[in-house]
C-alpha cells in the first residue's frame, strides 16, 4: 500500500477557510449597506433643497408680482408663515371679492405656498423679512428641525454675520435663503 504525503492529503477548503471567506463578505456586505443609506440620505437632502429653492423662487416672484405696501405688511407679518385661509377663494369662477385687492391676493398667495411647503418638505416652514445689512426683503425656507430665523445657534437657519448656521448632523441646517 501507498502512504500519500500530507501535502497531498487535503482536498478542497477547511472550516476555517470558509468562515474567514464568510466573515470577509459580511464585512463588505455591510460596508456596502452603510452606503447605500448614506446616498439615499444624500439625495433627499437634495431633493429637499431643490425644492425648497423652487419654493424660495416662486415666493421671491410673487412678492416681485404684488409689492403694494398692503401686500408687503402680509407678506412680512414678522414670523413664519402660518395663515390657513382657504387656497381656493381666489380660484375658479367662484373667486371671492377680497381676492381683487393687493392684501387678499397675498393671503391667497401665503396660503398657496403652505400648501405646496407643506406637501413637499417635511415639516416646512417659510419666513419673509428684511435681509441681515440691506434693506432687501429675504425668503427663508426651512424644514426638518430647522427654523427659518435668524440666530447664533442651530436650529436657527442663518446668522447676522450673513452666513448659514453652522451645525453637526443630526441637527443639520436645513434651509434655503433667497435675496428678492
Amino acid at each position: 500500500m501507498k502512504e500519500i504525503s500530507s501535502s497531498k492529503q487535503q482536498q478542497g477548503l477547511g472550516l476555517t477557510e470558509v468562515l474567514v471567506a464568510m466573515l470577509l463578505l459580511g464585512i463588505g456586505v455591510i460596508g456596502f449597506a452603510g452606503l447605500q443609506v448614506r446616498a439615499i440620505t444624500a439625495t433627499n437632502d437634495s431633493s429637499y433643497r431643490t425644492q425648497a429653492s423652487a419654493i424660495a423662487r416662486d415666493v421671491s416672484e410673487r412678492i416681485r408680482l404684488n409689492n403694494s405696501a398692503a401686500a408687503l405688511a402680509v407678506y412680512t407679518n414678522g414670523t413664519q408663515w402660518s395663515t390657513t385661509s382657504a387656497r381656493n377663494l381666489c380660484e375658479g369662477t367662484t373667486a371671492d371679492a377680497s381676492c381683487t385687492t393687493p392684501a387678499g391676493i397675498a393671503n391667497y398667495d401665503v396660503a398657496d405656498i403652505l400648501g405646496v411647503v407643506a406637501s413637499t418638505l417635511p415639516t416646512g416652514k417659510v419666513r419673509v423679512a428684511t435681509c441681515q445689512n440691506t434693506t432687501n426683503l429675504c425668503v427663508y425656507v426651512a424644514w426638518n428641525t430647522t427654523t427659518p430665523t435668524v440666530g447664533t445657534t442651530a436650529p436657527d437657519c442663518f446668522r447676522a454675520a450673513g452666513d448659514y448656521v453652522p451645525a453637526t448632523p443630526p441637527n443639520v441646517t436645513d434651509c434655503v435663503i433667497s435675496e428678492t
